[in-house]
């Protein structure tokens, strides 16, 4: 037996795995895919029109790769203002239907650890061991996250690329706009990209077409790591003379793990190795570091990673 709730412009069934059917105002139906505790739509919206009915400008999308029959398989190419509405909240809902919002980095980095990407890299901008679990099976990927993502390729400066060979999207939240890069190359070590644009300009183009994913609002922004259970504090972080003290908790120091400091520049610079004490009091010159917590077995799968900030006070 099966029992229907019926919501603004969605319809959800529940079963022993419940899952939900969300309509747009134009009527295009997407499944939504849980992870963790996110719902995400498990198609690319392709509505020419926003939720309260409002048609989006014919200048502000474009089909992928010029052929509009496309759209049920790869969605819609939004340029910025297509994507956002000119919103200027700190969380857009733009082209997502009601109840659903344009990811933001915390949330797409939730994702990331919900997966279990391996994040080793990340300071370079870098998750790896995951993009197979989210690409399509029918583009080479296991799909085993339901998230079914496909290459949809971008127009850019009058024209289209990587069209059956890449995925793209924008995470906004307020001013805080980054890319997202997840290359289909058939490879279970797989990298999904994280960027920072080079300017507001660019990240706010007009001449720029991405497709978009929409995330169901919870309400909640915090982000956890469930393959996580290890704490450890680093104070004061910044620093403003150098001295750094990292407090590890019972169970990290009984672990068979290590930490890790690597510079900017990606040089390992200290590497502590389990046992050692609750408290360790480093002195760094000034610069960005990036504090890492590793398998001590090196498992390719990182637990934490941390940014350090020293203030140049030399």
């Amino acid at each position: 037996m099966r029992s229907g709730l019926l919501i603004i412009f969605g319809i959800c069934f529940y079963f022993e795995n419940s899952f939900c059917q969300v309509k747009d105002y134009e009527g295009n139906v997407y499944d939504t895919v849980q992870i963790g505790n996110q719902t995400w739509l498990n198609r690319n919206i392709r509505s020419k029109f926003y939720s309260d009915g409002n048609p989006i400008k014919n200048s502000d999308y474009k089909c992928v790769n010029g052929d509009c029959l496309n759209s049920d398989t790869f969605g819609l190419l939004y340029n910025f203002s297509g994507l956002t509405k000119n919103e200027n909240t700190k969380r857009i809902q733009g082209i997502c239907p009601t109840g659903y919002l344009i990811p933001t980095p915390s949330e797409w980095h939730q994702l990331m650890l919900t997966l279990n990407a391996d994040t080793t890299w990340l300071w370079k901008g870098a998750y790896n061991y995951v993009s197979n679990k989210v690409i399509s099976r029918s583009y080479g990927g296991s799909n085993s996250s339901g998230l079914n993502i496909v290459p949809s390729g971008v127009f850019a400066l009058g024209n289209y690329y990587n069209f059956g060979r890449g995925e793209f999207y924008k995470l906004v939240e307020s001013t805080l706009i980054k890319g997202i890069t997840i290359f289909f190359d058939g490879s279970t070590n797989g990298t999904i990209r994280i960027d920072t644009f080079l300017s507001q300009e660019i990240a706010r183009s007009s001449e720029q077409y991405l497709p978009c994913r929409c995330i169901k609002y919870s309400g909640s922004t915090s982000v956890t790591n469930p393959n996580n259970k290890l704490q450890f504090n680093i104070f004061p972080n910044p620093s403003l003379d150098g001295s750094i003290t990292l407090e590890a908790d019972k169970e990290l120091i009984e672990s068979n793990f290590e930490i890790q400091i690597f510079s900017d520049l990606g040089v390992m610079i200290y590497r502590i190795q389990v046992p050692f004490s609750k408290s360790i009091k480093l002195l760094l010159p000034g610069g960005v570091y990036y504090l890492k917590v590793m398998d001590g077995h090196h498992n390719p799968n990182l637990i934490e990673t941390r940014k350090i900030v020293v203030l140049d006070y030399r």
